[in-house]
């Protein structure tokens, strides 16, 4: 049996198009496959709504343009975690998947320790419902009131491995602070940046201008822009000054340190920590939350 590793940079075929327009390329070994399989976890995503099996194809074996093209669409709405009806990038995605082809899905539900729930195999859509109804409700934390500060980790690799990744779990954090909060990051990121866009566009701050001159990475930097537009951010990182600096992310050494920086100036340090930003669904039950 040969292992092949796809980190985007191979040989790519491209298979047709959305009907918006994106090429879809994924790696050449696949669409040459006689006999294509599918084995992933059905869990929360922070952009998806929900991820399955078919994730492994697209996004796993598409090129950095048929994500992109995808993931666009962010920049016309917010990320949509454990949301399915009306997602752009669900949407995006299935169609992809539609052209890159799949015979046969397995799709896992774990428990928070990574326990093996349930599998469910056959068919993609129909193996990947099924392990949505047994996942219902397992990844949410219900929050009753806004608080003043959230602690937030993606929840280790490969959720943090680049700023591109991590930088999603701030899209669930930031649906339990208040106006003004603030925000700990706690992400290595030691794979960098992650995206281009990071460093080519580290200067603008107006989404507009985001949009206007949009590149791989430009969603996630909107999305960076907006917390830290709206709540003082601090990031407890490996990432390079080189790297932070320019994007005016406040770095600290170490999470404690971190924290108390988050804490200054404030008489109100209710905290809420999240352990797994990018797979958890924080479900809002009140209606004083800022919008």
């Amino acid at each position: 049996m040969e292992v092949v590793e796809f980190n985007g940079m191979g040989e790519t075929s491209h298979v047709g198009e959305t009907s918006k327009g994106t090429p879809v390329e994924v790696s050449s070994l696949w669409t040459g496959a006689d006999l294509r399989i599918a084995l992933g976890q059905t869990r929360v995503d922070p952009l998806a709504g929900y991820a399955g099996a078919h994730s492994a194809v697209v996004p796993g074996l598409a090129s950095k343009a048929t994500i992109a093209g995808i993931r666009r669409s962010l920049m016309d709405s917010p990320p949509m975690a454990g949301r399915l009806e009306l997602n752009p990038v669900k949407e995006g995605t299935l169609e992809a998947l539609d052209h890159a082809g799949l015979d046969y899905a397995v799709n896992l539900v774990v428990d928070g320790e990574g326990r093996l729930l349930e599998a469910y195999s056959g068919s993609p859509r129909e193996s990947w419902g099924k392990a949505l109804t047994a996942l219902a409700g397992a990844p949410e934390a219900q929050v009753e009131a806004p608080v003043d500060v959230v602690v937030v980790s993606p929840g280790g690799e490969p959720h943090d491995h680049t700023l591109y990744q991590a930088t999603w779990a701030l899209a669930t954090a930031t649906r339990a602070l208040k106006r003004n909060g603030a925000l700990v990051l706690l992400a290595q990121c030691s794979g960098g940046l992650g995206a281009d866009a990071f460093q080519t566009l580290a200067r603008v701050k107006d989404p507009k201008e985001l949009q206007r001159r949009y590149m791989y990475g430009a969603e996630a930097l909107a999305l960076l822009r907006e917390a830290q537009r709206r709540f003082k951010l601090v990031a407890c990182t490996a990432l390079p000054g080189l790297h932070s600096k320019p994007l005016g992310i406040e770095v600290a050494r170490t999470a404690n340190q971190a924290l108390q920086a988050a804490y200054s100036g404030r008489r109100s340090r209710e905290t809420l920590l999240v352990p797994q930003g990018c797979t958890t669904l924080i479900q809002p039950s009140s209606d004083t939350y800022p919008t």
